[in-house]
């Protein structure tokens, strides 16, 4: 697995707006990206934001990058001071809790209780 790591600064008030877009036409890009695995959005406090996705491999990864980087350009830029921090790399430590729908509770799909 490779992971790419990035921080945004952002230009005052523009926070939501921001994550509103990335929501709304970033991330359904994304999930057609060959092994694309997961995209987290943090907020990272005062104007800044933190975004770690992963990939199968580093192809993956560039692969996104590329189409990450038209996005940007295209609807994104206005809200990005500077340049974004990056880090990156394979993944040698993962640890995932289990969880288990409680659907005896609750047989809604979306409504699970988790436990």
């Amino acid at each position: 697995m490779y992971t790419v790591i990035r921080k945004y600064n952002l230009i005052q008030g523009t926070k939501e707006e921001l994550i509103q877009h990335v929501q709304e036409s970033l991330v359904p890009l994304l999930n057609h990206v060959p092994g694309f695995r997961a995209y987290l959005l943090v907020d990272a406090g005062d104007d800044e934001v933190a975004i770690v996705s992963t990939f199968d491999t580093l192809a993956d990864a560039k692969a996104a990058a590329r189409l990450t980087k038209e996005w940007v350009a295209e609807y994104a830029e206005s809200f990005i001071q500077g340049s974004s921090k990056i880090a990156a790399g394979q993944v040698k430590v993962q640890q995932y809790q289990k969880m288990i729908a409680n659907t005896q509770s609750n047989p809604f799909m979306g409504q699970a209780d988790w436990v």
